[in-house]
């Protein structure tokens, strides 16, 4: 599975979704950074979030189309240029990168199971 669709699903609504940041981020009368990040994490960040444990694991040609997304968000937060380092971006506006979260996600997943009683991993027949 590249999980291609699913991905094109979540970025098309995050876009749909990323047009109020850039709305509200007018250069006039814009919103600061701090509100536009809160925007994003409530409204936007959750598509590219949503199942992320299952098609985190996706070719990262497919993987990639969401860090795409996310860039250009970071773009609209900071005001930043395009061709500043998407890390630095990152730094500014004070988000994680998909890899950050899809590990965090992962690795609570992971401890969670382990955390279950032995009688509930073990495979039935």
């Amino acid at each position: 599975m590249t999980w291609k669709a699913r991905i094109e699903t979540c970025q098309e609504r995050g876009i749909l979704r990323t047009r109020l940041l850039k709305r509200l981020a007018d250069l006039k009368w814009g919103a600061n950074p701090s509100i536009l990040r809160q925007i994003y994490e409530g409204n936007a960040r959750p598509t590219l979030e949503y199942g992320i444990i299952a098609w985190g694991s996706a070719a990262p040609s497919n993987f990639q189309k969401g860090n795409t997304f996310q860039n250009q968000t970071h773009i609209i937060i900071t005001g930043g240029m395009r061709s500043t380092p998407t890390i630095e971006m990152e730094s500014q506006a004070e988000l994680e990168s998909l890899q950050e979260v899809r590990d965090t996600k992962l690795l609570t997943h992971r401890l969670k199971y382990k955390a279950q009683p032995k009688s509930q991993n073990a495979p039935t027949d």
